[in-house]
């Protein structure tokens, strides 16, 4: 750790030799430590060097750097914003003149610290049995990130505006040691939404090279689609030795609602015979609460069709709570047996956060038997039953008798016409 030393010296000491009390020694303040971690207890070093007198104070005026009073029962304390750190008091901590001791204060510095951090080192003790100083050194620390054993993801990153959404917490243990006692804090701006679960969210361990899902309900805001929010994910846990925390802040992508309704799906002409022609069409309602663009509709590859000109057409836009209408043409194939077959339109679309998305409709087309073969069927059948008329049927028979009745009739009319004019 990169300390910055500033020495600050209390009113009170500063005027006690005019005051006839023995002025304190002079001292300074450094640390020993070249880092401390983020999201750890860090055991902070602090070395008070005791500089004596020097030849310029009025008591002991002329003695070496190395003559004084000894610093006697020094308390030190380690405090900056966020910190938290246990005040170091031992009667044993004496320093001499010229000499230096080293104390160490156990300092937890949270996971979202920044890299300069500037923290105060209250410092008491008494001097010559009867006297006592207080003073304030005020020291700049550099932080940095040092790898935990515990890393937290969460997923998914984009959150439906709304309505209660699940969040999935992923904490993977990297470490050889178990990780017990945790406590996770899901933090949402109010504006934005809020987490369902109570806070904070308890769990008894994670086990070495293992990981552990949490799901976790949050309520995500109407006002939040179109945008982005933060979530702070705070974890605090006991390593074995000492407490650490990991800290996640992400932001999270939040969009409408898009929910297409197919309905009045048709098929004409239905049904239809292999080798010929037919639409699909119906209608897509959105009865969610945000529209959608580019959308496309795409008659998936079915076996027994082909598209016909294209199997994809362009529809457009369609905002939230209207309708719109899709038509497809396809070919059913030379040799599609007759039945009821089931062809996937896909239908792709845009959200507001321009990620592509997509919903099947299932168009059911039934196949008829080919009109060539019903054609000759008919012919078949025609015939037959013209036959089965013809030999069979009493009103055929009749007329048949009558004509041949008037046939006779007129014979003999014009027999015995041409008889009286032979006479």
């Amino acid at each position: 750790m990169l300390v910055i030393i500033a020495q600050s010296v209390n009113a009170a000491t500063s005027s006690s030799a005019s005051s006839g009390i023995p002025s304190p020694p002079n001292f300074n303040v450094t640390s020993g430590t070249l880092t401390v971690c983020r999201g750890e207890i860090n055991s902070v070093p602090i070395v008070v060097t005791n500089l004596g007198y020097d030849a310029a104070t009025a008591y002991g005026q002329g003695a070496p750097s190395s003559t004084g009073p000894q610093m006697q029962q020094v308390d030190l304390s380690l405090s900056a914003k966020g910190f938290e750190s246990s005040p170091n008091s031992n009667d044993n901590n004496n320093i001499n003149p010229g000499s230096s001791l080293t104390i160490y204060i156990p300092t937890f510095v949270p996971a979202n610290a920044s890299a300069l951090v500037f923290a105060q080192v209250d410092i008491t003790y008494n001097y010559l049995h009867l006297y006592s100083d207080s003073e304030v050194r005020n020291i700049t620390l550099i932080t940095e990130r040092c790898r935990l054993p515990l890393s937290v993801s969460a997923s998914p990153s984009t959150l439906i505006a709304d309505q209660t959404e699940n969040l999935t917490l992923n904490l993977t243990n990297s470490g050889n040691t178990t990780l017990s006692d945790l406590l996770i804090h899901i933090s949402i701006p109010g504006i934005n939404g809020g987490v369902l679960e109570d806070q904070p969210i308890q769990l008894a361990s994670v086990m070495p090279r293992s990981s552990v899902i949490l799901n976790e309900s949050i309520d995500v805001n109407a006002n939040a689609s179109s945008s982005s929010f933060p979530v702070n994910i705070t974890t605090t846990y006991y390593n074995g030795t000492r407490l650490e925390q990991v800290q996640n802040n992400r932001f999270f992508l939040s969009t409408g609602l898009i929910q297409l309704t197919p309905s009045s799906i048709t098929v004409s002409p239905s049904p239809v015979s292999d080798g010929n022609i037919f639409s699909m069409s119906f209608i897509l309602t959105d009865t969610g609460t945000s529209g959608a663009t580019g959308m496309t509709a795409t008659a998936l590859p079915t076996n027994g069709f082909s598209e016909f000109s294209s199997n994809s057409v362009f529809i457009g836009s369609i905002s939230a709570d209207s309708q719109t209408s899709v038509t497809l043409s396809q070919e059913v194939s030379n040799g599609t047996k007759p039945g009821a077959y089931v062809i996937p339109v896909r239908v792709n679309y845009l959200n507001n956060l321009r990620q592509n998305m997509s919903t099947l409709v299932n168009v059911t087309v039934l196949v008829a038997p080919s009109i060539a073969g019903n054609a000759s069927a008919s012919a078949r059948g025609a015939g037959s039953g013209a036959y089965t008329t013809r030999s069979g049927s009493g009103s055929g028979f009749i007329i048949e008798l009558i004509m041949f009745v008037l046939i006779v009739v007129l014979a003999y009319l014009l027999y015995r016409e041409r008889k009286k004019a032979a006479k």
